[in-house]
């Protein structure tokens, strides 16, 4: 299992800890979920926030995979 982090700007922000961000240097929009510890540290990012993304390589052979916002930059 490896994590992967990507650069991405939110482009929508759904519900309170739910996000659409569009992948950097992509045409990609993907939902997004605020990380645990963000949300417990009431952290949130507005639209057009540069965060960086984590997700679990493993997942590959499920279509979606789940995209954690980890830091707000």
């Amino acid at each position: 299992m490896v994590l992967i982090y990507s650069p991405a700007y939110i482009v929508n922000q759904i519900d309170e800890r739910t996000f659409q961000a569009s992948l950097s240097g992509t045409d990609w929009i993907v939902k997004c979920y605020l990380s645990h510890e963000l949300f417990r540290e009431n952290i949130r990012p507005l639209v057009g926030d540069l965060v960086i993304l984590e997700y679990n390589s493993g997942l590959r052979r499920i279509k979606r995979r789940v995209h954690y916002i980890i830091e707000v930059i």
